[in-house]
């Protein structure tokens, strides 16, 4: 009787994605094989939960900034604002306010970030680089003033568990992130919502044309990726037990290269969340295996930057064919 082992499964679906022309998945399985040979550990269940908790935060960064990108427009204040919910909710439960209001408000100031984001960038025009990367500013500078540039401990048991609880065995960040996934994905697939975004994207003017409501749908967008940069800080803290105001300046790169990688187009018009969760995966499966190799993190941050580059080559190329 013919045995399958681990490694025996990654090779033959390798052959299948290579057949079947799907670059995120091809990567993924790739790297997979290759820190397979490199460390025994990388293929145990254990390590692939790590893998899925380690990738929860960023997948909730780039779901955002697919939507961001599908629309058409870029998002550089996200990371930023995941910093600041989490100094913001660490604050007022220090304070003396109740858990769940304080989560609320973390969340919510957050979210009105992201309204302000799509209101300069629909009501006047201002390319979304420049109001983002203001916004991105300020979040930085409150955060690190309401922080005094220190971190935060003394994080609540409610968020802990958001944080480092288990559900079945199963990571609770990964539930979560599961979860804003799924509903996501119906967002983009199930609603008029979707076929909006994407025909701005892929040409505003024609958009315009066929009556939609192009500067509510941008709203929409640039307030959903700000929730869901709040849901990611949300998370954070809840790993950390403490809240820092730097923890997430330059995730929103790696939100952009995980989108980039699965698909999505810097152009706008094309991309979807099974693609932006593979690209996830993608980064985290290299952050992990390169971890097990005692990889230094500096030159992880190299490796990392070289993806960035050929992925939006790749894209950039495609897109002038």
């Amino acid at each position: 009787m013919y045995k399958t082992t681990p490694r025996a499964v990654v090779f033959e679906s390798l052959g299948i994605l290579l057949r079947k022309g799907s670059p995120a998945l091809f990567g993924l399985v790739l790297l997979a094989s290759l820190f397979s040979y490199a460390t025994p550990y990388f293929l145990s269940f254990a390590n692939f939960l790590t893998i899925l908790l380690q990738s929860s935060i960023l997948l909730m960064v780039a779901l955002g900034m697919n939507l961001v990108l599908v629309s058409g427009g870029i998002d550089l204040s996200l990371g930023a604002l995941l910093g600041l919910g989490g100094v913001i909710t660490v604050l007022l439960c220090h304070g003396g306010t109740a858990v769940v209001i304080s989560v609320i408000a973390g969340v919510g100031i957050v979210s009105v970030f992201g309204l302000a984001n799509g209101l300069l960038i629909a009501r006047t025009g201002l390319p979304p680089f420049i109001v983002t990367f203001g916004t991105m500013g300020i979040a930085q500078s409150l955060a690190l003033g309401l922080s005094k540039g220190s971190s935060l401990p003394g994080v609540p048991a409610l968020i802990r568990y958001i944080g480092e609880g288990r559900c079945i065995g199963i990571p609770v960040p990964v539930w979560i992130a599961l979860g804003i996934t799924f509903l996501v994905h119906l967002l983009l697939s199930n609603s008029c919502f979707g076929p909006h975004i994407y025909g701005i994207g892929a040409n505003e003017q024609s958009a315009i044309l066929s009556g939609i409501n192009v500067k509510k749908s941008k709203i929409k967008v640039y307030f959903l990726a700000a929730l869901l940069a709040g849901i990611g800080g949300l998370i954070t803290i809840g790993r950390m037990n403490s809240a820092h105001p730097t923890v997430g300046i330059g995730m929103e790169f790696e939100a952009i290269a995980a989108a980039v990688i699965g698909g999505t187009s810097l152009f706008g018009g094309i991309g979807g969340v099974p693609g932006t969760m593979a690209g996830v995966l993608v980064i985290g499966v290299l952050r992990n295996g390169l971890d097990l190799m005692m990889i230094p993190g500096t030159w992880q941050i190299s490796i990392i930057g070289v993806i960035i580059l050929g992925s939006v080559s790749g894209d950039v190329i495609l897109r002038k064919r």
